[in-house]
This record gives C-alpha cells, structure tokens and sequence, in this order.
C-alpha cells in the first residue's frame, strides 16, 4: 500500500494556506528530519557514503546502477571525447593512477535527465520542490526515489528519467529581491533541465572544488539515496511536456518572489547585436581562397550571394575558420561580417554612431512625441478621443503618434508584477494592466521598421520609445482615492494612480419617496433607521472613511429586503468601488479567501443567511469576531493585499462593510465593541411591495433622487469614529455571546479579594456556575488556567521572592487583578502573603471541600434596551 512522502522528509508536501514563513521554517526543520534519517540509514548499511569508498569504488557502483560515471577533476573533467567514449570496469579501473581525477562525474544519458536548480536560497528550492510534486503527483509518494545531489549550499540537482529525450530548458536569469538587475555584482539565480540529446555531465562525487593551496573547499553529498544505492530503471519517469511545464513553473515562482529577470548580457561596446570592429587592413580570408581588405570584401559581397569569412579579429581556431563568417552589405551599402554561431553582426569601426548623432535622433523623437501631446492638450482632448486606433496602413496611427498617445495612457510601476498600468481605463480598449512584454506585443501594429544590417527589418517598438521618454510617468501604485486629484496625485513624496471618478447621479424627475419607503420597512425602528440614514450621507460625502460596520439582523427570516438594499448600496456609491461577497470568502473559511482584493473596494456587503455553521456554534462566532475584528477598522488603515499568482502588495483601506445575518447571535459582540453597528430588520415583503422596491432600485433617476435627499439632509452628530450606538439587537447579540463560562468567570473575580490563588479561583468560578445553574464543560479548569495566566497579574518573581506559597507539600502560584496589586503584594512580607491566601481576611479557604463559599457573590443584570449610552439621537 502507498503511503504519501512524509511531511517531514526533504521533500515535504506544502499545505494550503501555509504561509511563505511556515514553509521556510518547515523546510528547515524537513532538513534536519532528512539528515537524521540518512544517518539512521547509513548506520542500517542502506546508504553506502561515497567518502567511505575509493574513486573506482564509487565508479564501478555507479556503472553497476546503470549509470555512466566519467573521471573529473573538481565539477570538470579533462577526458579526450568523454561524450562517447564508452565506459566499462576496464576502463574505469585504467583510471585507478590519475590522482588529480578524484572527483566521479554521470554522463546525461541513456534516459536519465537533471534538474540543476542554480538558485542559492533554501526558501525557493523548497518551493520549487512543491511545484514538483504538484506537476508529478507520484514525487509524494514515500516509496519513489528521489536523487538530490548537493554542494554545499542551498544550490542541488535533481535526478530522473525521461520518456523522450531533448537538449536543455533554462528559464530567464534572475535576481534576487534587493538587488538591481544591472547590477553586474548582483547574484544570479536560474533553473536549467538536460534531457540527454546534447553532451552533458554533472559531477557526482567526490570535491566538487579545491582552494590555492589544493584543499577541498566543498564536496558532493546526497539526501537519503543516491546512484549508490539506486539504479537508473528505479527513477521516476518524467515527460518532456512535464519538464517543459515546470520550467514555466519555476520562472513563475521567481518572479512571484519578487525575484527580476536581468538584462539580456550584452557585448561592451555595442547594443542590438552589433559591434564596430572591422578594420580596413583585416586580413579577411574568404572561403574561395582569397584574402581581401575591408574594401575589397566589400566590393566582393556585392557580387556574390553566399561569400563568407574568417573572423581574424578574434583568437583561437574561430579566427581561421573561413565559413563562420557569413558576408553581406546592408541598406545603406555599408559591408558586415555576421557570426553565425553567436548571431552578432561586426561592422567597420567607421560605421559606428558617434554619441551625438545618437543624441540627436533620440531628441528629435521626444520633440514629436512633446510636441503631439502639447497639442492634443491645447485641444483639450478628452480620454475618450486619447484611443490608439489600431490597424494597417494610413487606418491606425503611426509610431510616433501611438507613442504620444501611450505617454498619456500608461503609467510605469516599477514594483508591480503588471508594470503597465492605464492611466484611463476608459481609453485603453478594456486593456487592464499587463506586463512589458504584453504591451509590445498590443502595439506591434505601430512599431517603427527600419532596415537592418543584414537588409532585414528591425522594429522598434512604442514600448521601447515610451520606457526611454523623458515624459514616462512612474508611479508607486493604483488606490481609489476620493478627495484626491485626478488621474494621478502625490503623497508622502510618491506619485499614485487615482482610480477614484464620482458616480453621476444628475438631478431630475425621479422620487425619493419609494426608497425612503423601502428603508423604513427594511428598519422598522426609527432611532436605527435615523442612524443608518445619517451613515449612507457620511459614506457618500467622504467615501474614503471605512466607518463601523452595519450587521442587519432578520432572525430566522428571510425576503426582508437586505438584498435589495445592498443593490441599492451599489448603485449609490458606483458597482466598479462596490463588491458583493458570500459569507465564506469573507470570513476566511476556504483556501481561496486569502486572495482579498476586495478590500481595496469602497463599499463591501456581505450575505451570511445562506452560510450553514458547522461545529461548535459559540466556537464559530467566537472565530468569526476575531476575524472581523482585524478586516472592520472605522479608520483608513493600510493592508497586505494578497493576488493569487501575482505578487502581493500594501494598499490604503477605505472600505465599509454591510453584513446580513439570519442570526440574532451572529457574533459575540462585547458591550464596548466600537467596530459594529446592529440593526434589526423588518417582516418580510409581500410581493407587491418586492416588486415596487425592487423596481425603484433599478431606475437611476429614483436612485439619484434617493441620493440627492441623503445629500441635503447631511448626516447631523453622526461620528464615524465614535463608538455606534448600543441597539437592541447588539444588546440582544452581546448577550448571547456570553458564555456561562463567561459569566461565572466575571462574577467570580469581582467577588475575589486582591490576592488569590489559583485553586481559589477555581473554586469561586465553580461556585458561580452552580449557583446559576449552568454546566461548564469538562475542559473549564484548563480554561480557567489558560484564561487567568493571560489576563490576570501573576504575583511575585518565578524561582524567586514571592513566586509561590506553600501550604505543606503543595506550592499555590498567587494571581491579582491588576498590576498595581500585584506589585504590591511581590514586594510584600511572605508571611503576610501567606495568611492573605491561605487565612481568612475574605479571601477563600483551601480546604478539601468540593465547592468553597464567597462573601458578596451577586449575579448582575443587564442594562435596558441601549445600555448606558442610551438611544441614539442624531
């Protein structure tokens, strides 16, 4: 029977919602359990230690597996025609006198394929080790070998088999967070995969490289198994379309962790592809047999197709040899030299643009480009009118109109994912933000085509133009930002994108009187409904401050209208800043709900009466108060923003939330809570009056009419930032929520004295409970203890003054309400201490009874209908 690779091995399987830091950590500790595991294993005579083995030991094990073992010195080898020489024990043991050779390469062969993860950080192989098993499902399972070859650092290879063999895949270069990719100091991080067409080898084992003075630096080493001990036919087998999969994959994960890809490595003193190296004298020695000058070569290219060239310019064998050099003459006449190997193409040194021709060409294009858009402003251009218009030919626009255009449309944002961001929306075709490469793709159509050196085409593209202009504008982010200015403002020294356009609500003909009528059944009270009149008027005036929360509570009944209105919400505060969630993505109950870009929405409603609980029901609203706590915060706070498969990021919070619950015990809402307001609902509506409500929610001119009339009326005392009032139905749900844990809990400790003990405690709390006649559950001490070690003040140093007391044999820990009387009582005299614990002075008495008895123990009522702050009067 299959059993699933442990979570403990090295190749651990990640769990959902498991944080990048819970995976470090995890990694770390798999580490440890896979070193552990290999000692146990090797001291069992499973794993055979290459160190415990000669060179030719080793060798002739590996051959046994099925591998090609080569002789290399360090991660190389010196072997004349290593790629097919073939490999016996003969041969092996012939190499038994080249000391130098001590290392042991595997020749990529015969179905075997390596994956060499070049990356230096543990945290990204381990996520590269979860991409795996995600890619091949069988990678989970304990019995399937896994070869993973290290060298001392975070760097390994990884060793299966192919079903069809093929010569590499490399992802892009990349470079870690922190660094900058033209740095040419900056560390370097990339993942390549050899499938075995094309000569390769990996060092294996032995010293992997020796220091100045012939020391080992670093050797190979192995995880749990190795070529030693595993044959070739044992490795799983991977697809090619698998490989390929994965290192899409692998680039993918790089960049969500921020890793960038680097410039492609360009040659000193050229760009594009190009380089001004010819000289007039040469030699160019041409395969016909002739060696021409610079002048003469250019006069033969003109009369032969296929006239090629030694590359004397360079050394070694390159330099002589007369068919690498394919010659040719560009547009202009002006002869080249293209290296078909490299694909670099060399022209006369007296070709090359000096700097202030280039200067002036660049200067030219950003006049056109400035002078465009002076004038499209003078002209006052809407948005709208700013489109590019695609197409061919004198139907779209040229390159540099484009590019004015585009200059007025995009923004650069460097720290996001999708670097281009539109300025307009309404103006880009419906394009969102996307990547550079997406862009140049769009504006193919307009890219500038000019003739190459090799008489092909070379395009430039608008991107290209836009990211060298002067007039890019560059910006931090994207936020919906009322009140701010408008595309784009600034703030703390950063320039944002505003998303933020007021919804038109125009005056006309329409009445507010339905939708009054609609509110007035919705929320039958009038002091509640006067309340939530004058938080839609804030809301609408200053969109940008979240507020308190509104829970509408229709206890067990439905058709209310609470959908109506969130519809009604919507269409006041404008759908693009508005969102409508189900309940389980907005309290987290899933994988997916750690994805909330929701919550840079102005306007958030959230419908709970279709969510069934499961569990505990005091359990789940318990959780879901500590959840909402952290999401419903009255001021603009900023919050990680979590993208599935984009990289995360900060924004500023402004959202409101409006929460429909069929529970009148939804949350344990303490007295005090200053997050949430609770409004009770109304009977359900007749169809009659669903159809009328309904029907004005759909007419923009009643909606506006609604707005207008919450505008005028202003929103009186309402502060979004004082505690909401304490209605009856938050009465009625912080009630509920009180468990009678709870409740014995605080009537037990305003009866105690300052000091007590643990055991009095207990007993008082019991005591509570039995004279209200609730039953706790079986696990109330531990809770007692748990709740008292976090909320109460330990008296006294631990080990040390006053840090228990004794009464015999049994050592009591003493507890105070607050840290004032715990101060008092550690600095005081032990004795009195004792007495004030264990004595009487009202304090409860240790003794062997089952139920101790208190002074003053009184059970308290509750307050009226708004509690102590009294009815809300806006």
């Amino acid at each position: 029977m299959s059993s699933e690779r442990s979570k403990s091995s090295s190749t651990r399987v990640f769990e959902q919602g498991e944080t990048a830091s819970e995976r470090v950590l995890g990694a770390i500790s798999s580490r440890e359990m896979e070193i552990s595991r290999t000692d146990h294993a090797r001291e069992e005579g499973r794993v055979q230690n290459s160190a415990e083995l000669t060179p030719t030991e080793t060798r002739l094990k590996t051959l046994e597996n099925g591998y090609t073992p080569i002789r290399n010195r360090d991660k190389a080898t010196y072997m004349k025609g290593w790629p097919d020489t073939e490999i016996t024990e003969a041969e092996i043991k012939s190499w038994s006198r080249m000391r130098r050779d001590a290392a042991t390469g595997i020749r990529v062969e015969n179905g075997l394929a390596v994956i060499d993860v070049d990356v230096d950080d543990k945290g990204m192989v381990e996520t590269f080790r979860g991409i795996m098993m995600d890619v091949v499902p069988e990678l989970e399972l304990e019995e399937t070998p896994w070869l993973e070859r290290h060298s001392g650092k975070a760097k390994v290879a990884w060793f299966f088999r192919t079903d069809e063999p093929f010569g590499k895949l490399k992802t892009a270069v990349f470079v870690p967070p922190g660094f900058k990719p033209d740095d040419p100091d900056a560390p370097t991080g990339f993942v390549e995969i050899f499938g075995g067409a094309s000569a390769r080898q990996f060092g294996a084992f032995g010293p992997h490289s020796h220091d100045e003075r012939g020391a080992v630096v670093r050797s190979y080493c192995w995880g749990e198994r190795s070529p030693l001990d595993t044959r070739l036919e044992e490795l799983p087998v991977i697809t090619k379309v698998q490989f390929v999969e994965l290192s899409h994959r692998f680039a993918e994960a790089l960049k969500a962790a921020s890793w960038t890809i680097q410039p492609l490595t360009r040659f000193s003193d050229h760009a594009g592809g190009r380089d001004f190296k010819l000289t007039e004298d040469g030699p160019y020695h041409c395969i016909d047999g002739v060696s021409r000058s610079l002048t003469e070569l250019q006069a033969a290219a003109g009369g032969r197709d296929a006239l090629r060239c030694s590359m004397s310019w360079k050394e070694g064998p390159q330099a002589k040899n007369r068919t690498r050099g394919l010659v040719g003459l560009t547009a202009k006449g002006v002869v080249f030299v293209h290296d078909t190997q490299d694909a670099v193409t060399y022209l006369p040194i007296s070709a090359k643009p000096t700097t202030a021709e280039q200067d002036v060409a660049k200067l030219k294009t950003e006049e056109m480009v400035k002078a465009m858009a002076e004038k499209m402003n003078e002209r006052r251009v809407s948005p709208a009118r700013l489109k590019i218009k695609r197409g061919n030919g004198n139907d779209g626009d040229d390159h540099d109109t484009a590019l004015a255009k585009f200059v007025q449309l995009y923004a650069y944002c460097p720290t996001s994912p999708l670097p281009v961001v539109p300025i307009h929306p309404e103006a880009t075709n419906g394009e969102g933000a996307m990547t550079v490469a997406n862009a140049r793709l769009m504006m193919l159509p307009h890219a500038k085509e000019e003739l190459g050196p090799k008489g092909g085409v070379h395009k430039t593209s608008v991107v290209d133009s836009w990211l060298n202009s002067d007039r890019l504008i560059t910006v931090a982010g994207v936020r919906v930002a009322p009140g701010k200015e408008w595309p784009v403002y600034k703030e703390d020294g950063a320039t944002y994108i505003n998303r933020y356009r007021p919804p038109a609500h125009p005056v006309g003909v329409g009445s507010p009187d339905t939708l009054l009528a609609f509110v007035a059944h919705l929320v039958p009270h009038t002091a509640e409904r006067e309340w939530l009149l004058d938080r839609l008027a804030h809301k609408l005036a200053h969109p940008d401050i979240p507020g308190p929360a509104v829970i509408f509570v229709a206890h067990e009944a439905f058709g209310t209208g609470r959908g109506t209105f969130f519809r009604l919400l919507r269409a006041l505060i404008g759908p693009k800043y508005s969102c409508e969630l189900p309940f389980a993505d907005f309290m987290g109950k899933h994988y997916q709900s750690q994805y909330n870009e929701w919550l840079t929405k102005l306007l958030v409603c959230v419908n709970e009466s279709s969510d069934e609980q499961t569990g505990s029901r005091y359990g789940n609203r318990r959780a879901d108060y500590e959840h909402l706590k952290e999401l419903c915060e009255p001021r603009p706070h900023d919050a990680p923003i979590r993208l599935k498969g984009v990289t995360n990021y900060t924004a500023l919070v402004s959202a409101s939330f409006f929460i429909a619950t069929n529970h009148a015990d939804a949350l344990p809402l303490p007295d005090d809570d200053r997050r949430f307001a609770v409004l009770m609902n109304g009977e359900k509506m007749t169809p009659k009056e669903a159809r009328r409500y309904n029907g004005a929610v759909d007419d923009p001119a009643q909606v506006a009419a609604f707005y207008h009339r919450l505008m005028t009326r202003g929103y009186g005392a309402f502060d979004p930032f004082v505690d909401p009032p304490l209605f009856a139905g938050k009465v009625q749900m912080a009630d509920t929520g009180v468990s009678d844990l709870d409740e014995a809990w605080a009537d037990a400790l305003a009866a105690l004295p300052e000091v007590f003990t643990m055991e009095t405690l207990n007993r008082a709390v019991m005591a509570e409970a039995h004279a209200a006649g609730a039953e706790l559950p079986r696990s109330a001490k531990d809770i007692i203890k748990a709740r008292a070690k976090s909320n109460l003040k330990r008296v006294g140093v631990k080990n040390g003054r006053n840090g228990c007391v004794r009464d015999g044999a049994r050592k009591h820990t003493c507890y105070c309400k607050n840290a004032a009387d715990a101060k008092k009582w550690t600095n005081e005299d032990h004795e009195t201490l004792k007495a004030a614990v264990l004595g009487g002075g009202g304090a409860a008495t240790i003794a062997a009874d089952n139920v101790a008895t208190f002074p003053g123990l009184k059970k308290g009522k509750r307050g009226g209908q708004y509690g102590p702050r009294g009815p809300y009067n806006g």
